[in-house]
C-alpha cells in the first residue's frame, strides 16, 4: 500500500510539498530558538531581532497574490522547485549572516521562497484531488505547518546546543536539497499540476478582479478573522512564548519552549480532525463560533493579574491550540463565498492576511512590551508588568477575530444560495 502511494505522483508531490510547507513554518517560528545566538553573535536585542526577522513576512504577505495569480497560469512545474531553491538560499545567508542587513536579506530570501510552499499545498489539493477532501487536506496542510513549529522549538533548540550552529544549519540545507530533487522527481510528467489561465485574462485584468473580491462583505469578514487569529499564534505560540514563560514564570528556555510546543500539538490535533469530519456549511459556522468564543476565554482566564501554576498553563496552552484551529475551517468557507473562478486568488489573499497578522503580532508585541508598561499605573504584586501589559494584546485579538467572523457569517447567510446550503465547497 505505502508502494503504490509513493508511486502515485500525486500523492508524493502532496507529500513533498506538506513538508516544504512544514519547513517554511518551521524557518518563520525557528527565531525563537536561534535569537540567543543572534544576540550574542551580531550584538542585537529581541527587538531588533523580531523586527529582522519580520521581513521574511512582509515579503512573504506581498508574494502571495502574484504567487495564486501564478500558479493558475503557469501550474507548479517551474514554481515549486524555484521556491525551494530560495528557500535554501535564503538559510544559507542566515546561517553566514555577519550583520544586521545580511541577516534582514537572508529573512527577506527566504520568506520569498517560503511564500510559495503553502500555496503549492492548496494548488495540489484542488488540482489532483476530490472537492470533497478539500477540508481534510488543509487540515493535513496545517498539520504540517503546526509540524514544523513544533520541530522549531526544543528539538531545534536541542540540536543548536548540541552539534552547534554550523550542524543545525547544515542540516536544514542538506532537507532543501532533499526535497528539490524529489520535487524535480515527482513533478515530471505529473498533468494534474499544470496551470490553466495563461491566455484567459491579462495580468492587469487579474489583478482588477482580485481587488473586486474585497467588495464581498462575507469574504473580508473570513479575511479579518484569519489576521487576527493568525497574529494570535504567531505572536505567542510562533516567538514571544518563551520569553513570556521565562520573564513571568521564571521558567527555564527548555520548559517554555515546551507549553509552546504543547500548544502547538493541541493546534495540530484539532486541525487534523477537522479536517476529516467538518464536511458542512451549518457544522463549520457552528465550530468556527465556538473556536472563536474558546480563544476569547482562554485568553481573558490568561490575562487575570493573578500567576497561574504549570498544570494551570499547561491546560490553557491546550486551550489556546484547539481554538486557533479555526483558521482551518476559515480556508474551507472561502471556496463557498469566493465567485466562480477566484476561489484560488481569494485563498493567497487570506493566506496574505495570515502573514500580516503573523508579522504585526510579533512586532505590536513588542512594541508594548517596551513602551506601553502598565508598570508606570499600577504595580501588580508578583507580575512583571511589562509582559503583562503586552499579553493583553490576545484577549483584545480574539474579541475582534470572534466580531470579524460573525460579520462574516452575518453577510454569508444574506447571500449564499439555498442550493449551497449543506455543501462546504465548491471547486477552485
Amino acid at each position: 500500500m505505502i508502494r503504490e502511494i509513493f508511486l502515485n505522483k500525486k500523492y508524493a508531490l502532496f507529500g513533498v510539498v506538506l513538508m516544504f510547507t512544514a519547513l517554511s513554518v518551521f524557518l518563520q517560528v525557528s527565531p525563537a530558538s536561534t535569537s540567543s545566538y543572534i544576540e550574542k553573535s551580531l550584538f542585537l536585542n529581541q527587538d531588533d531581532i523580531v523586527k529582522i526577522s519580520g521581513l521574511y513576512f512582509l515579503v512573504y504577505a506581498v508574494l502571495q497574490i502574484p504567487n495564486g495569480i501564478a500558479f493558475d497560469r503557469y501550474g507548479l512545474k517551474y514554481l515549486l522547485p524555484l521556491g525551494i531553491i530560495l528557500t535554501m538560499v535564503g538559510n544559507i545567508l542566515y546561517w553566514q549572516a555577519f550583520n544586521s542587513v545580511s541577516l534582514g536579506l537572508s529573512r527577506a530570501v527566504t520568506g520569498g521562497g517560503c511564500s510559495i510552499a503553502y500555496i503549492a499545498a492548496i494548488f495540489i489539493a484542488a488540482k489532483s484531488f476530490k472537492a470533497k477532501y478539500l477540508p481534510m487536506c488543509i487540515g493535513l496542510i496545517e498539520g504540517a505547518t503546526t509540524l514544523g513549529a513544533i520541530l522549531a522549538g526544543n528539538t531545534y533548540s536541542w540540536i543548536l546546543k548540541t552539534y552547534g550552529w554550523d550542524t543545525a544549519n547544515i542540516i536544514i540545507v542538506i532537507f532543501s536539497i532533499l526535497l528539490l530533487l524529489l520535487s524535480l522527481v515527482f513533478i515530471k510528467g505529473n498533468s494534474s499540476i499544470q496551470g490553466g489561465a495563461k491566455s484567459a485574462l491579462s495580468f492587469k485584468k487579474t489583478v482588477f478582479q482580485a481587488l473586486s473580491l474585497f467588495k464581498n462583505k462575507a469574504l473580508c469578514g473570513v479575511f479579518m478573522y484569519s489576521f487576527f487569529t493568525w497574529l494570535i499564534i504567531m505572536a505567542f505560540a510562533g516567538y514571544w512564548a518563551k520569553n513570556y514563560f521565562v520573564n513571568m514564570h521564571n521558567y527555564s528556555i527548555e520548559r517554555s519552549l515546551g507549553l509552546g510546543e504543547i500548544y502547538w500539538a493541541s493546534f495540530l490535533v484539532t486541525n487534523l480532525i477537522i479536517g476529516c469530519f467538518v464536511t458542512d456549511i451549518k457544522a463549520c459556522k457552528k465550530y468556527i463560533i465556538l473556536l472563536s468564543l474558546t480563544s476569547v476565554f482562554t485568553f481573558i482566564i490568561l490575562a487575570i493579574p493573578i500567576l497561574f501554576n504549570y498544570y494551570g498553563l499547561v491546560i490553557f496552552s491546550v486551550f489556546a491550540g484547539i481554538s486557533a484551529s479555526g483558521v482551518v475551517l476559515a480556508f474551507s468557507l472561502i471556496p463557498v463565498i469566493s465567485p466562480n473562478g477566484l476561489s484560488g486568488t481569494a485563498i493567497a489573499i487570506n493566506n496574505t492576511f495570515i502573514v500580516l497578522g503573523g508579522v504585526c503580532g510579533q512586532i505590536l508585541f513588542g512594541v508594548i512590551l517596551s513602551d506601553f508598561s502598565l508598570k508606570r499605573i499600577v504595580h501588580i504584586r508578583d507580575i512583571n508588568e511589562d509582559y503583562y501589559t503586552a499579553l493583553l494584546l490576545f484577549p483584545v485579538s480574539s474579541v475582534l477575530a470572534l466580531l470579524a467572523i460573525s460579520y462574516a457569517l452575518l453577510s454569508l447567510r444574506k447571500t449564499l444560495p439555498v442550493s449551497n446550503s449543506n455543501l462546504l465547497h465548491k471547486p477552485i
